[in-house]
């Protein structure tokens, strides 16, 4: 129906633990992401449109970066 990406956030529900979500997307050409996990939806969203949007790709760099010392901070 679309040229354009689309990402698939499966959201869990009241039964199945978001696993009906999941297998609802099942067929569809999507890029999906795991169940409740908006966070990844947006930095897979960025990073799509990074490919038009240089100023985009530093900008993921820099996030990369910070949360990369989070971690290792952490460890």
């Amino acid at each position: 129906m679309t040229a354009l990406p689309v990402i698939g956030v499966p959201v869990k529900g009241s039964s199945l633990d978001g696993v009906g979500s999941l297998h609802s997307i099942r067929g569809i050409p999507v890029a999906t992401v795991a169940i409740n996990n908006g966070t990844n939806m947006g930095l897979l969203a960025v990073r799509i449109l990074s490919t038009g949007q240089p100023h985009l790709v530093s900008a993921m760099d820099d996030y990369l970066q910070t949360v990369e010392k989070e971690v290792l901070g952490k460890v």
